[in-house]
């Protein structure tokens, strides 16, 4: 990531070109160990593509559109994980080999990724350093990436978006003016209350700091986390699932459950109103827990039921976390981490889930050779954990962003 986002983006594109090409060699001579070489660059450009460059394309927009776009990207992404299905129907309904499926699917790569190219050197992300800008008129500040919190930021997204301060905003009647000059009132501050101030004062914004700084705060080794663990659930369920169902008795009506739960996952995409209700009514922190519920719902459906049609409910509940834990998760790297470290905050995404899903191995052992009780009781109860993570979170990036705008306001008065 380090230059820039258009040369991050060839190399992606090649990756997805090459991969395709080698996947379909592989298929057309019959050499197997093409296989390796091939799954590696398509799953490098998979999970940068559906992290990083979805975080990046967000940074082109200000705003509630850009929690819509990042939002909207990630939610597309389990959407292009079933095109299998499309290939396979393709091939069992026509008279097409699957050397000639996968080599136009190669083409449309092609096509893509150099669209991709050119329109990415076009594009110039926006700078949102305040340093230099603190002497212009509130109008032409940059906007901080996602200045929609909450109900309590309400009135600092106008102080961002109107060129009067925010105390013009509560105008001060004439007959009041004498009283407030002449009759001062004294504030008296408890320990508690001067050492928060303290506090506020020696902090330093998060995207203000040096990218190492950024990186190893708290907020966003928590956040890093709160996403492995999930993720690590979320590619448990999907592997198990066959094996799940299977248990439940799906085999016996066809994999119709299987069916389902597989064609549940591109609808990921309708639950992205919901994803733009929650954040801009309640803010980020309702939005972890709306991931901790969906999480919560999903595990005990598993865990106490076995019958096959209550399972659909554990469906829906799974679509809505998929969707909720990706959106929200990458919208707020955007939101408290400089432009120039959201890339490589979404490469360490990455990084901390290959080391969780060493967890699956043991887990999904004593699944499909023992029982699911075990595992899936494991996963619902650390849950609890991951409901607290939410709570400080939803904490630290108030503070973060509190201070962030008392700042910039202190600054353009030139306290």
């Amino acid at each position: 990531d380090k230059k820039g986002s258009p040369f991050l983006v060839n190399i992606l594109a090649a990756c997805c070109i090459i991969g395709n090409i080698l996947l379909t060699a592989m298929v057309a001579f019959n050499i197997d160990w093409l296989a390796f070489p091939a799954f590696i660059l398509t799953n490098m450009n998979a999970v940068s593509a559906g992290g990083t460059m979805t975080v990046k394309t967000g940074l082109v927009f200000e705003g509630k559109n850009r929690i819509r776009v990042i939002a909207g990207l990630n939610a597309l992404f389990p959407a292009g994980g079933v095109c299998y299905l499309g290939l396979w129907a393709l091939q069992k309904n026509t008279s097409f080999s699957l050397t000639a499926i996968l080599f136009g699917y190669t083409l449309v790569a092609v096509f893509s990724s150099c669209l991709l190219c050119h329109y990415w050197r076009r594009v110039t992300l926006l700078d949102h350093n305040i340093a230099g800008d603190l002497e212009e008129s509130v109008r032409t500040l940059p906007i901080q990436p996602i200045p929609y919190l909450s109900k309590k930021a309400d009135y600092k997204s106008a102080f961002m978006e109107n060129s009067e301060s925010i105390e013009n905003e509560v105008p001060i009647k004439a007959d009041q003016e004498d009283t407030m000059i002449t009759a001062p009132v004294e504030i008296k501050h408890t320990r508690t209350e001067e050492k928060v101030e303290r506090n506020d004062e020696i902090y330093i914004v998060i995207s203000s700091r040096t990218p190492k700084a950024q990186l190893t705060s708290g907020l966003y080794l928590l956040l890093m986390v709160w996403f492995a663990f999930y993720t690590a659930r979320n590619m448990f369920t999907i592997t198990t699932a066959r094996d799940f169902l299977s248990m439940l008795g799906d085999d016996e009506v066809g994999n119709l459950y299987l069916s389902i739960f597989t064609i549940m996952m591109p609808t990921a995409f309708l639950a992205l109103p919901l994803i733009d209700f929650v954040v801009n009514k309640f803010g980020f922190q309702a939005a972890l827990h709306v991931v901790n519920l969906a999480a919560a719902v999903h595990g005990l459906v598993q865990l106490l039921f076995k019958d096959l049609r209550l399972q659909v409910i554990g469906f829906v509940a799974f679509t809505i976390f998929r969707c909720f834990l990706y959106g929200i998760s990458f919208c707020l790297l955007a939101s408290f981490l400089s432009p120039d470290v959201t890339g490589k905050g979404a490469g360490l995404y990455s990084f901390a889930v290959g080391l969780c899903l060493a967890f699956n191995i043991p887990l999904s052992n004593e699944a499909v050779k023992e029982s699911f009780f075990i595992p899936n009781l494991v996963y619902t109860v650390l849950i609890g954990p991951c409901i607290l993570a939410g709570c400080i979170l939803g904490l630290w990036i108030e503070k973060d962003k509190r201070l962030y705008f008392a700042r910039v306001q202190s600054d353009v008065r030139g306290d």
